[in-house]
This record gives structure tokens, sequence and C-alpha cells, in this order.
């Protein structure tokens, strides 16, 4: 007790772990006294990293959790990218990459002054596919990414045009759809993007569970990986 209120003199954040908790109400009840006596400790964590026979494993989850939270900002990154525990925390961060990116593809037709280029839309996906494999630490090189993207645009597209899509969308909404072009394609492209990212962040996953192995995967693997997740981030269009 001592050592903890000296670290919190310190300004330094504690957390307390109750490892090897194997009675859950005698843990819970342990970290309820810890609490009342150390109210300065940022958390309490029973944690039981190794089944047993009766119990399943617990804790670990939430212990990565807290201590991203009580993280400085400029380690959170860091510490993510070195954590297999918790794919929720690399979800997240995946998450507002791929917000980011879907609102520059919704900018490049929807406002006008934007008028951002063709490659710099591609730019645009490529980053935010090197930044979501940054997120989950997995070792895959820039220039493979940009091929397995690169391929699997070009295999979809033709299979799912837009300009199909477009067609349709006038068909059905007339002058309103004329009238709303920047804006029917600014979406077009968002949601593209966001299936992409959502796509990318699901082989990530499987990649950190070791459901699939990378390294012995080539470019054309990654590309029909891709094909084959992406139709269930997209929109059910009839």
């Amino acid at each position: 007790m001592k050592l903890i209120k000296w670290m919190n003199d310190q300004k330094l954040p504690v957390i307390v772990v109750l490892t090897k908790s194997y009675d859950r109400t005698e843990s819970e009840l342990l970290r309820d006294e810890i609490n009342r006596l150390l109210p300065e400790v940022k958390a309490t964590v029973s944690v039981l990293a190794q089944s047993t026979d009766h119990l399943e494993a617990f804790g670990i989850e939430e212990l990565v959790e807290q201590t991203f939270h009580n993280l400085p900002e400029s380690l959170q990154i860091s510490f993510i990218h070195s954590q297999d525990a918790s794919l929720k925390l690399k979800h997240s961060e995946a998450v507002k990459v791929i917000s980011m990116s879907m609102a520059k593809s919704f900018m490049r037709e929807a406002i006008p002054f934007a008028q951002l280029s063709t490659r710099s839309i591609f730019n645009n996906q490529i980053q935010m596919l090197a930044k979501i494999t940054s997120i989950y630490g997995v070792n895959f090189e820039k220039k493979n990414l940009e091929k397995a993207l690169l391929s699997m645009i070009n295999l979809y597209e033709s299979a799912v045009p837009k300009k199909t899509i477009k067609q349709t969308v006038d068909n059905k909404l007339g002058a309103v759809a004329k009238n709303s072009q920047g804006l029917i394609s600014g979406g077009l492209d968002m949601i593209f993007v966001g299936a992409l990212g959502y796509a990318y962040t699901e082989l990530m996953s499987l990649v950190v569970k070791k459901d699939i192995d990378l390294e012995s995967s080539s470019v054309e693997d990654v590309t029909e990986l891709l094909i084959e997740l992406l139709p269930s981030f997209m929109p059910k269009m009839k």
C-alpha cells in the first residue's frame, strides 16, 4: 500500500492485478477491499490467464483495455501494436482509420471543389490499408498491398460495375438523381472504401488469430481473400 501511494504521488497510474483468480467470489471481495483502501488506484482487475477444468480463462482483455486507457496518448498506438490479446482495441482503431478514408472518398465527387484525382483516391485506399496493417502489427509489404488492391479493384469492378449501379439509381430516381450526381457518386465510392476497409480489417484479424498464414500466401491469395470477404460488408442491393 505504501508503494502504491508513493507511485500515485509520482503521478504514475496504478492498476492492481489479482492473478490466478481461481475463486471469482473471493477475488471480487478482495478487489472491493483494495478499491476501498486505495481509491487512488485506477483499476483492480481479476485475472485467470489459463483455463482450468472448471473455469474459463478471463480478465486478460479487461487488463489490456485498462492499460491502454491509462497510457499517455503518445504510447497508446505502440501498445496496440504489441498486443495479441486484444483484437477489440485493434478493431476500434481500425474503424477510426476506415471512417476517415470513407469521408475522403465521399469528398472526391460529392464536393465540387475537392476534385481529387483517381490516383489520389487509390493512394487514400492504400494508406488506409497500410495503417490497418500497422495497427494489427502484421508484416505485409506496401508494394504487395498495392498489387493486391489494384487486382481486387479491377476484378470486383468488372463484376459489379459502378456505371450499372448508377444507371439503376438514375432509372429509379429520375430527375432527382440527375441533380445529385456528385452525391450519388461520392456515396458509392464511400460504400466501396468502407467495405474494403472492413474486409481488410477482418483479414488482418484472421492473420493475428493465425487462422491465415500471410507469410505463405501470395499476392493473388490475398486478392482472392479480399474479394471473398468484401461482399459481406457491401449493402445488399436488389
